[in-house]
């Protein structure tokens, strides 16, 4: 009898503390999230995946956003479940057909290239040797070894120049731009667009003759697969969503509204046009 009254008790109070525990973990990890994005360090893949993620939260999800080193192979691994923003030469060519679902292109005006300001007189890659001096004998460009800038180096072979290439960071490069911009100094840069921070209509692309450097990219959403199984109302959202050059726009103007910092201009971004984005669910 008293070994019964013991079991009982030393049971009940294993209950109690599975209980305890059980809560504990509940409320220090919340509710596991429908969706996990995963984004890189580049202003447009967290403007992207943040936009995406406001929006989904409206709806009642539960989204969690995941900095990675390299978003592609982290939903490749099963590590996040989709990524908005990967640059492809060609259209749908995932390195793993069976573990992944391409979504289509989040934005279709893409490119890699250089650019100078509008008010220089610098239309092609072949006149940056003559104006080498004005350009301060530097081309600059953000991580320039990176597989995107590949061709910079071709370009370099190509038309014989002889400037050095400036490596700085986003961050750099972006106050670099409105500094020279703003006090009408000639600059060169190693450029990709869509960016958050880089005014196209500020610039213009350097013509390449030689087809060295320039290169159109399509950004295209994928997705895991084994995700996509157990999410289909998720995975037709974010085939809708997608950007126009006028929407982007959008996001450019708001980033200089609030002084370049892309967190404020994001959620000022999404409000402005989370209306027609909520026509997405329907």
């Amino acid at each position: 009898m008293i070994f019964r009254i013991l079991f009982i008790a030393l049971f009940t109070l294993t209950m109690v503390s599975c209980n305890k525990v059980n809560k504990k973990s509940e409320s220090s990890f919340g509710k596991a999230p429908d969706v996990t994005i995963a984004y890189e360090c580049w202003s447009e893949n967290k403007a992207f995946a943040t936009f995406a993620k406001h929006l989904l939260e409206e709806h009642g999800f539960v989204v969690k956003t995941m900095l990675v080193e390299d978003a592609y192979k982290a939903v490749l691994k099963g590590k996040a479940d989709i990524f908005l923003d990967r640059w492809e030469p060609d259209d749908f060519y995932p390195e793993s057909a069976d573990t992944l679902l391409p979504l289509g292109k989040i934005y279709k005006k893409t490119f890699v290239g250089l650019v100078a300001p509008n008010y220089m007189d610098l239309n092609s890659i072949d006149e940056i040797e003559k104006n080498k001096e004005k350009l301060q004998d530097k081309i600059y460009a953000v991580n320039p070894d990176s597989e995107s800038f590949t061709g910079l180096n071709v370009a370099y072979r190509r038309y014989d120049l002889t400037l050095k290439i400036e490596e700085v960071t986003e961050k750099e490069l972006i106050n670099l731009f409105h500094e020279k911009y703003k006090n009408k100094e000639p600059f060169c840069i190693a450029g990709w667009f869509p960016h958050p921070m880089l005014d196209l209509k500020k610039l213009k692309v350097l013509k390449d003759p030689h087809l060295a450097f320039y290169q159109k990219f399509n950004p295209i959403k994928y997705c895991s697969l084994s995700w996509a199984r157990k999410h289909h109302k998720l995975v037709s959202v974010f085939k809708k969503l997608s950007f126009t050059e006028s929407q982007f726009n959008v996001l450019i103007e708001k980033v200089e509204e609030n002084n370049l910092d892309i967190d404020k201009a994001t959620v000022a971004w999404y409000k402005q046009l989370s209306p027609e984005y909520n026509k997405i669910f329907n």
